[in-house]
């Protein structure tokens, strides 16, 4: 892991003085920030939580009104939002946590709960209070950085029990409404590839109808289905003929379906595969 930024003089400045304080790379970033300091955080790749541990600041996109934050507060740094700027009000610490892309609960929510809690048209700085377990979680975090702890294994676990904190400590409605850019972006991921999935033959056409590389793709789907696209795809065709031969459809209508070269080859590849 690369060495996490704890006070202001050693961040990126640019020529305007405002301090880049984007988390590209690391899962956890540490911030110490005086008053009146300007900063940004530019938009990338991947959804960040922003914890303001103390102090105020002030947050603005150029789609948005300028709203104030205090301490112990903390908001999701959509991959969709521009770049966000901020000026600190009152000295400030701030932690920020590299989510990724997707969340590992959002298989337990179901598509009525999504439905009625999740944000449609994301609200900009929809804050969260920061409860006392998440609190004593984020000292444990400023305690690991003060001690030079690098180890980004540890890290990913810890990104882990922060999102087990936060389906423990926080009603469906406000984990929902608060990961919404999340999981409005994986519900339509999923969309797309169970609308396209069928017409495809391998991994890399599935990417390239989803408008990704197949290298984007794969971690992507690795993320939200917990399993390679390959096999997904294996265990697709693999249930599609076996329901086919179930209703009784001819095998020769079956071997044409899915690429077959011959009923023989089909037969071949049941004897292997399925039974």
């Amino acid at each position: 892991m690369s060495k996490n930024r704890e006070h202001k003089s050693s961040l990126h400045q640019n020529k305007n003085c405002a301090y880049n304080i984007s988390n590209c790379n690391d899962i956890f970033s540490f911030f110490t920030l005086d008053n009146y300091t300007d900063f940004f955080i530019e938009k990338e790749k991947t959804n960040h939580v922003l914890f303001i541990l103390n102090g105020k600041v002030k947050l603005s996109t150029t789609n948005s009104e300028d709203k104030v934050l205090e301490k112990e507060t903390m908001f999701l740094i959509s991959n969709t939002d521009s770049t966000i700027k901020g000026t600190v009000l009152e000295r400030t610490v701030i932690v920020i946590l590299n989510i990724g892309n997707s969340i590992t609960f959002y298989k337990d929510y179901s598509s009525k709960e999504i439905k009625s809690y999740c944000l449609e048209n994301i609200i900009k700085f929809e804050a969260l209070e920061i409860r006392q377990p998440i609190l004593c979680f984020l000292e444990g975090i400023i305690i690991y950085f003060k001690y030079n702890v690098h180890d980004k294994q540890m890290y990913q676990l810890k990104k882990y029990e922060f999102l087990y904190l936060i389906q423990a400590y926080y009603e469906k409605k406000e984990t929902i409404r608060f990961f919404s850019p999340i999981i409005n972006n994986m519900g339509e991921f999923r969309k797309t590839v169970f609308s396209r999935y069928t017409k495809t033959c391998n991994v890399e056409q599935l990417a390239s109808m989803c408008n990704m590389t197949t290298k984007t793709f794969t971690r992507r789907f690795k993320e939200q289905f917990n399993t390679t696209p390959y096999q997904w795809l294996m265990e697709q065709k693999n249930r599609f003929i076996k329901t086919s031969l179930a209703q009784g459809v001819p095998i020769q209508e079956i071997a044409d379906e899915f690429g077959f070269a011959s009923t023989t080859s089909l037969i071949r590849y049941c004897k292997k595969n399925l039974y």
